[in-house]
């Protein structure tokens, strides 16, 4: 086998590229090499080795007679491990240039991506970590990354239900960043508190009972039942009339009285006997 005297020129050209941060270049998913020209009457050409592993390749690229070479279809963000070597036209190959490695990404082509919420400034959780939305992030583009929010989020009184993502993703799901900019939102349902009570207690009974929640612009109808020896007053707090049953309108949270009064005991006289006239 042959080895080429100049074989020396393409490792010092690989290693000195390295820490001056010029050559292997790097791409989205791209590695590139280049190395000195070899000088003997019978070259043919080069390969180019490389793997996930140190000094373990798979089978060689022959680029022919180049003196540089771009690696496609990797993974982003994967350091690679590459090596190369000369061949002459009898096909003796020399052996293995020094090994150089990088990774097949470009910082320079960083997307910026924003995770947003509607409404605005809710929490949201990006690779494990909460933030309040919005935020925009500058990722790699093939790169992937987790993004997820809680539900449901706000205050005793309104709070906002997870409806959906814009990407239509699952509410924890993981996105491959694009090539360009984009923002991904997460839409919540707006719902308000509704609160009733009775007044006095054991008066009588309202429907709906207690708190519950409802999506912000629903109507409630509600009714009052009074209990024996009660009738049913009006309504108080976020309502203020006697109409029974009524409705109310969810556009904020709301809490609502039905008020009953004790209604007055009837006395039955018995009839007295007739007797005999005097």
């Amino acid at each position: 086998m042959k080895h080429y005297p100049l074989k020396t020129s393409i490792i010092l050209i690989i290693v000195y590229a390295i820490f001056m941060g010029v050559l292997p270049f790097a791409w989205a998913a791209q590695i590139g090499l280049a190395w000195d020209a070899n000088v003997e009457s019978d070259l043919a050409g080069y390969k180019v080795y490389y793997g996930t592993a140190s000094q373990s390749y798979g089978t060689p690229v022959d680029i022919g007679n180049l003196t540089s070479y771009t690696l496609t279809g990797l993974t982003q963000g994967q350091t690679y491990y590459l090596s190369v070597t000369a061949y002459d036209t009898s096909k003796n190959e020399s052996i293995h240039s020094s090994e150089v490695s990088g990774a097949a990404t470009d910082p320079a082509q960083s997307v910026a991506i924003t995770i947003a919420t509607s409404p605005t400034s809710l929490s949201i959780t990006v690779d494990g970590t909460s933030y309040t939305a919005p935020q925009t992030f500058n990722w790699t583009a093939g790169s992937s990354h987790s993004i997820g929010v809680s539900s449901p989020q706000g205050t005793s009184t309104t709070r906002w239900v997870f409806s959906s993502w814009s990407d239509a993703g699952a509410q924890s799901h993981s996105i491959t960043v694009p090539s360009s900019a984009a923002t991904y939102t997460a839409a919540f349902a707006t719902q308000h508190a509704l609160a009733t009570s009775v007044s006095p207690s054991g008066a009588g009974t309202v429907s709906p009972s207690g708190t519950n929640w409802y999506n912000s612009g629903t109507s409630v109808s509600l009714s009052a039942t009074a209990s024996t020896g009660y009738s049913f007053s009006n309504w108080s707090g976020s309502l203020t009339h006697s109409t029974n049953p009524t409705s109310i309108t969810l556009d904020q949270p709301k809490s609502v009285t039905a008020n009953f009064s004790a209604v007055g005991e009837t006395i039955t006289v018995p009839s007295v006997p007739s007797g005999p006239s005097s």
